[in-house]
């Protein structure tokens, strides 16, 4: 085992539980931030020192190109009124520059067997999940009072996961059910089973919507006949929930909030349609007292819960487009490639991300984005080695 090998996996194994092992006055999300960030730069470091020449990678070049230019215009428009640096944009600008870091360092240090090492990696890290959700199922967690202290709740604990949030959770099992399914022993079969009966316990649709596309990619893989009746089987389920209990498919605001989003920001003078907002715009919006912005709750809407949306509105028509270009682009590497099972993990991660992506943010969350770009990453990684 290589010193990349346990790096890597050090890294992606341990983010879900981060927060556990950093100062415990630090929100979780931030806390793997943190991890995920810090990792990054000693493993591209690392990848410093190899003479690997690093795969082409167009369009994801060109759109580092355009938020770069965007940082840059906002930062001299802000020294042009006096207005000082606009420090706000740094967050941001460094989620963004850490996605080219991780293809960097992932490019480089990655080869088909160590790729398929570290899916192994994530698969033990994720029965780790699995045990400590029905931990939380049966209310044996303790780490999570200040979430489970709702006088609605009764003294139970709330199925979230690392994640701190049900949603969130949901999808992160259906970003793990993949490497279940395709893991090489028969019993990861049965962790993803119980994966899926917490994705169901979670309440969260659009995770369910995504396990269920998992389970047909799995079963068309396996044969056509059993894709077929997985989907049918789906369909017939979930029309019944939907007839007993509507509230299961309830959009929690969505459908509001996007007619918000979409007035505030992309009609009438004065917007950004072509060239964006700007990166950032809509979390540092959220802080101002608009009239009508969207909330749940108490708490301001601080994301557009539709990734493709937010790009539109923070990196415009431009950057939507070359974003849907890098897509286009991972998807024909991906279709050349042989049906391994790695390809095919990498297949179901990609979408369950792709999905996911259209009514929540998983694009904002370490946990989760890490997991999108192991299957961005991977792919060409998969694909320079045939090409070899």
């Amino acid at each position: 085992m290589s010193l990349r090998e346990v790096g890597w996996g050090l890294f992606l194994a341990g983010l879900p539980f981060a927060h556990f092992l950093l100062p415990h006055n630090i929100h979780q999300w931030q806390a793997q931030t943190l991890w995920a960030q810090a990792w990054l730069v000693a493993l591209f470091g690392l990848s410093l020192g190899q003479t690997k020449t690093t795969l082409g990678n167009l369009p994801l070049g060109c759109w580092l190109v355009w938020i770069g230019l965007g940082v840059l215009w906002t930062w001299v428009s802000y020294l042009r009124k006096d207005a000082g640096h606009p420090v706000g944009l740094l967050p941001p600008f460094l989620h963004c520059l850490c996605v080219v870091i991780f293809y960097l360092a992932a490019t480089t240090h990655w080869t088909p067997e160590l790729l398929s090492r570290l899916l192994t990696w994530l698969a033990y890290a994720g029965l780790l999940l699995v045990c400590y959700g029905f931990l939380q199922l049966i209310h044996f967690d303790q780490f999570y009072k200040t979430i489970d202290s709702s006088p609605d709740l009764l003294g139970r604990d709330t199925v979230l996961g690392t994640m701190g949030n049900p949603t969130h959770f949901g999808s992160h099992l259906a970003l793990l059910l993949p490497i279940f399914l395709w893991q090489p022993q028969w019993p990861w079969k049965i962790v993803a089973v119980l994966a899926t009966l917490l994705m169901v316990a979670t309440k969260s649709t659009s995770a369910i919507i995504c396990g269920w596309a998992v389970w047909m990619l799995w079963g068309f893989f396996e044969t056509a006949w059993l894709g077929w009746a997985i989907g049918a089987a789906g369909l017939v389920v979930g029309g019944a929930v939907f007839l007993a209990n509507r509230e299961w498919f309830n959009p929690s605001g969505r459908w509001e909030a996007w007619q918000a989003f979409w007035q505030h920001y992309l009609v009438g003078d004065h917007k950004h349609q072509i060239t964006g907002a700007g990166l950032g715009r809509v979390m540092l919006d959220s802080s101002q007292q608009y009239p009508g912005w969207p909330s749940a709750g108490s708490e301001k809407w601080r994301h557009i819960h539709n990734e493709p949306f937010q790009v539109l509105i923070e990196q415009g028509i431009v950057g939507l487009g070359l974003v849907g270009w890098g897509l286009f682009h991972v998807i024909q590497r991906w279709w050349r490639l042989p049906k391994t099972a790695t390809a095919k993990t990498l297949a179901g991660i990609g979408i369950v991300f792709l999905l996911s992506s259209l009514t929540n943010f998983p694009a904002h969350f370490w946990v989760l984005a890490s997991l999108g770009l192991v299957a961005y990453c991977g792919v060409y990684v998969l694909s320079h080695a045939e090409v070899v």
